[in-house]
């Protein structure tokens, strides 16, 4: 009997509803019964990928569920792959480096917590000093076929296409836009500034990458136990990771690589953001560390994202690849006005797209600001150098005759959302030539989370997790409803 192609496609859907509904459930099991969980939703993700075949049987791949492996196996198989390790001298995060791997993901298959995606243990099979063989594997799994050597010694792409310009994006009218505003009399200066120029970004670059502060806070993001939940959430169907405001675009490179640790079956990562050289930046270091991924496809975009409605590469109708949003770097938290963000910007999500937002946790209730100067680390301790030194750089060089540049934190406390509270970076300009003039540079939010919750139902978004860390940060992710 043969299958219509109409009717395979419909149980392919319903399979894919199942998974969704059921993976927050596994997420929440107990743990002596998460492995059963998984073996199940691994059984359900291979079915949907036969139905998505055309109900051929599917060649191995990277993207095809593990044979059914019982708990005391791979159990067995993580005492395995920590005493090679030891025997290696490596430590977890030693070998999630040479393996392009988190460290969370080497914790979670030693202690049996997540079983490995094939994926996982082709990288740590191609790790050498390892020793370790697919024949140690549970439930031996066929080797990959060796690949072909490629003719280009280059990152890989698909085809020409790697980076596209907005219709409305002329970063020669920002840059005159700017110098016309820095020879004025003071006041707001747009967020977009503090990137824009080449200086400005390298500052801004620097900061990220050296500022030990920063570098301690990134090495704790807990986007491994993020990715293993976006996985679950979609049943490890392809995703569509659409990067917001990606700046240097390190984090979003490694949840990719996260993403594909936890077994989604294809990903294509679009990076976007407003920066030219950022977005050069962000857009090499991508393709260079997600290269050997075949699963993956990088391209980049150059515009606003408050001008999302109007870029058609991005717009899809809904039978294209669940959408992924993510807002790292406390982007979010960088906007005039969060709430008209959700609401006009991200027009073109569908239900059961998902939202990714890194968030700084308020320490003191905007209720009373008396408080916040005596809890707010960052507020107390005034404008950190490495903050002076990026957003001082358009300053500097557009209004030449500046003497002295000096920067303080001043308190907003009435804002879109209920109970955050935001720091405004304050630069005051003194010359002898013009009158002392100051400008806001830069702002971030702090939030209290109930009322952020409830601002975001509001809008059509539902919070399902969220990981606290480095004691004043959160990742929360959110599904559209």
């Amino acid at each position: 009997m043969t299958v219509a192609t109409e009717d395979l496609q419909a149980l392919s859907s319903q399979t894919r509803t199942l998974l969704t509904k059921l993976s927050p459930w596994a997420a929440e099991a107990p743990r002596g019964v998460q492995s059963t969980w998984t073996e199940h939703l691994a059984r359900l993700t291979e079915l949907a990928q036969f139905l998505d075949a055309g109900g051929v049987r599917a060649e191995p791949g990277p993207g095809r569920a593990l044979p059914p492996v019982s708990p005391e196996q791979w159990m067995q198989f993580g005492r395995l792959l920590r005493d090679k390790r030891n025997a290696a001298g490596l430590s977890r995060v030693q070998l999630a480096r040479r393996a392009k791997i988190s460290d969370a993901t080497i914790k979670f298959i030693e202690s049996a917590r997540h079983p490995p995606s094939r994926a996982t243990l082709i990288r740590l099979i191609d790790v050498s000093d390892l020793k370790l063989h697919w024949a140690d594997v549970p439930g031996h799994p066929e080797p990959p076929a060796p690949e072909s050597p490629s003719p280009v010694d280059s990152p890989r792409l698909r085809g020409p296409l790697n980076c596209l310009l907005a219709p409305s994006y002329d970063p020669l009218s920002l840059h005159l836009e700017l110098t016309s505003y820095l020879q004025g009399a003071g006041g707001y200066l747009e967020q977009t500034y503090a990137y824009l120029e080449p200086g400005s970004a390298a500052a801004y670059r620097t900061l990220c990458q050296t500022w030990p502060p920063v570098a301690r806070l990134r090495s704790l993001m807990p986007l491994g136990e993020l990715a293993q939940q976006i996985v679950w959430l979609s049943g490890g169907a392809p995703l569509q990771l659409l990067a917001l405001g990606c700046g240097e675009g390190r984090a979003e490179t490694q949840l990719a690589g996260c993403l594909v640790d936890a077994g989604t079956a294809g990903l294509e990562l679009c990076l976007l953001d407003i920066s030219p050289p950022l977005l050069t930046s962000a857009y090499h270091h991508a393709v260079s560390h997600l290269a050997s991924l075949p699963q993956v496809h990088v391209w980049a975009l150059q515009g606003n994202f408050h001008h999302l409605p109007l870029y058609a590469a991005l717009c899809r109708p809904a039978a294209q690849p669940r959408r992924l949003i993510t807002m790292l770097g406390a982007t979010l938290a960088n906007l005039d006005h969060e709430p008209r963000f959700l609401q006009q910007s991200l027009v073109d999500c569908h239900r059961d797209d998902l939202l990714l937002l890194e968030l700084p946790v308020a320490p003191a209730s905007c209720a009373d600001p008396a408080l916040i100067p005596r809890h707010d680390r960052l507020f107390a301790s005034g404008v950190p150098a490495p903050y002076a030194a990026w957003l001082g750089h358009p300053l500097w060089r557009h209004c030449p005759q500046a003497e002295r540049i000096e920067f303080h934190w001043e308190l907003e406390t009435r804002r879109p959302v209920p109970g955050s509270y935001a720091l405004h970076a304050i630069a005051t300009v003194t010359s002898n030539q013009k009158a002392e003039r100051r400008f806001s540079v830069f702002r971030i939010a702090r939030y209290d989370f109930p009322p952020l919750i409830q601002c975001l139902r509001e809008l059509g978004w539902e919070e399902l997790s969220a990981e606290h860390y480095g004691s004043e940060h959160s990742l929360r992710l959110y599904r559209k409803v």
